[in-house]
Formats: C-alpha cells, structure tokens, sequence
C-alpha cells in the first residue's frame, strides 16, 4: 500500500473513534439529566417529616426568700399611740419564745402606780365592810345605854310627878292646867327614853343593806384593778411567736415609727415565695421539685411546693434587666426548702432568687 492509503485510512478510524466517543458522552449525560430529575422529582412529592417544637421543661420564676411563716413586724399595743422604748431587752440574732417579753415603752411607770392605787382602794373598800360588820364601837353603845339609864330616871320621877299631880286635881287642890302641864312633861320623858333605845337599836345592829354596798364598793375596786393591771400588761411588748430577731427598728428612747419595735422570723425553716406568670399557673402542683438560683448563693437550692395562692396579684420581685409589661400579673406559691438549702440561706431574708419549677415531659 502506498503511504497515502494508510494515512487516509487511519484519519477515518479517528474520526469514527471521535464520534463514537461524543455519542456516548452524549448518552450519558442525557441518562445523568433524566436521573437527576427523577430524583428530585421524588424527593419533592416525599412528605415531609413534622416538625414538633420541644415541650417546656420547667416553669421559670423571680421570688424572694423569707422564713416559714412570713416575717413579723412586732408593733406595740394600738393603745399605747405615741409610746417610746423605755427598755429594750433583745438583739439582732436573738432567739426568742412565744410570749417573752421583748420590750418596755415608757408609759409602764404610770401605770404600775394605778395599779397600785386601785389595789390600796380595794383594801380600803374592804375595811371599811369589816367595820360595817362588826357594828358600832364599843364605847358608843355603852355611852348611849348611860343615857337611856338617865333618860329612864327622869321618866321616872315624871310620873311620879304626874301620879301626885292627878290626885291633887281630883281633889280640887290644883287647877287642870297645872296638872296638864304636868302629864305632858311625862310624856316627853317617854319619848326621849324611846327615841334614845331606838339610836342604841340602830347603833348596835348590823343593815344587810349596809353589808351590800360596801359589798359592791369592792367588787368595783377589784374591777379597777384587773382593768390597771390589764393597761399595765399593754406597756410590755411580747413576742407574739417563738423565732428570731431579724432585725430592731426602735431602740431605747426612740419613738416607735411605721416598721414597728422589731422583725421576727423562724429561720429554722426557710422558704421561698416565687411569683408565677398567671400564663403559667396551671403546669404548677403541689410536690413538684424547684430549683432556687441567685449571684448570691455559692451553689442552687432545693426544695418542694407546698403551698399555692389563691389569688393572682401585681409582682413584688422585679427584675431590673428584663422589658417584662408592666401590666404582668402571677400567683405566689411557697417553696419549702430542704433541711440543707434552708440552713444556707437563715440569715439571707428577702434575697431575691431566680426559681426554675421542674415539669414532667
């Protein structure tokens, strides 16, 4: 063969070669296309899988912490209006027992000496009944029966007198008036010795009348000292409970102002109030567990709900860096710490906290 023909011959075998190669690139980029297409045909009409949005887990709340039972404001009795302290017989950090005596305001010395006086009273009402019931004095009634002796010899000789004088006018010897005269002198006699056994009768006898009264003047004064005794026991401040003194507002001298004498709290027994949004209440229950955060606290408290309110309220707690309406309302509910959470917070009354109430999921 000529060189010519071998040449002409290997350029169509390229260029078949050529073709061949391009159709088959083009068969599989048009296999590649349809593929592709069904793909995302399926994927487009395959339903989608929802989309559940995470259930809350817990209920968040600001509180503040206090002692079980609230914290007392002692104020002295509503009688004793602008009374001072006299005396004042407790510190901050004291403990103290129901009924112990906290304080003394300055009205107690005026009141002791009335209760004084009215007890002297009572004595005297009384003497006073014994000398009614014993009657008169000895002396009295024997100097008026001296006096009815007397009174009774004169009445003697007046009738003797008069016994003369009527036989002398029967016979004629005196005129009717001189014996007139004489009956009347008599009498008078007879009426002085009546009148003279009467005031013996009336010294000598004991009125129940008399008894009475005086009976009465005692039961009056013994009223007017359990009264005194009453407003003397007023200038005393007493602890209403047992717990311990969180704080003293008024000190000797010192006129007792809005915050009352002192604070009282039981600080063995912490809880915490938390102020539940009213969007909230109804995932709260008695039992669940809470968990008590502060910047304060070096670790988180524990504790349980053991108390909801019962009525939904403005918020006590604020918190200065949220944007919360100012119109937001929530529910107190009570926190009872745990025997260890409550002993790290005693002395941390009115912390504000950040509570976080466990749900179930």
């Amino acid at each position: 063969m000529t060189p010519f023909f071998i040449a002409d011959r290997n350029r169509k075998y390229t260029n078949f070669t050529a073709k061949i190669i391009t159709i088959l690139i083009s068969i599989i980029t048009i296999i590649g296309l349809i593929t592709y297409r069904i793909k995302e045909t399926n994927e487009t009409t395959k339903p989608q899988p929802e989309v559940v949005n995470p259930a809350m887990v817990a209920v968040t709340a600001l509180g503040r912490i206090e002692p079980e039972g609230e914290v007392i404001q002692v104020f002295p009795p509503a009688s004793t209006e602008s009374a001072r302290i006299q005396q004042l017989w407790v510190k901050q950090g004291d403990w103290v027992k129901a009924g112990q005596a906290l304080a003394m305001l300055d009205n107690y010395p005026r009141r002791l000496a009335a209760v004084k006086t009215a007890q002297e009273d009572v004595k005297v009402a009384q003497a006073q009944l014994m000398q009614v019931q014993a009657g008169a004095k000895q002396g009295d009634l024997q100097a008026q029966q001296a006096e009815i002796a007397r009174l009774v010899a004169e009445l003697q000789n007046a009738q003797v007198e008069e016994s003369r004088y009527r036989s002398l006018y029967a016979q004629g010897a005196i005129s009717a008036s001189q014996y007139d005269r004489q009956r009347l002198q008599m009498q008078a006699a007879q009426r002085q010795v009546n009148q003279a056994r009467a005031s013996f009768n009336s010294l000598a006898e004991v009125r129940p009348v008399d008894v009475q009264l005086y009976q009465a003047q005692i039961r009056q004064a013994r009223a007017k000292v359990v009264q005194a005794q009453a407003e003397l026991d007023l200038s005393v401040v007493r602890s209403p409970r047992s717990g311990q003194i969180l704080k003293v507002h008024t000190f000797p001298g010192e006129m007792v102002g809005s915050q009352g004498i002192l604070n009282l709290g039981n600080t063995t027994q912490m809880v915490v109030v938390a102020e539940i949004y009213e969007t909230d209440i109804h995932k709260v229950r008695f039992g669940q567990i809470a968990t008590i955060t502060s910047p304060s606290l070096s670790q988180p408290l524990s504790g349980t709900i053991s108390q909801l309110g019962l009525e939904i309220s403005k918020p006590n707690v604020s918190d200065i860096n949220s944007s919360t309406n100012i119109d937001t309302r929530v529910m107190e509910v009570r926190i009872r710490l745990n025997p260890e959470s409550s002993r790290i917070v005693a002395a941390m009354t009115n912390l504000n906290v950040d509570v976080s109430i466990g749900l179930e999921q």
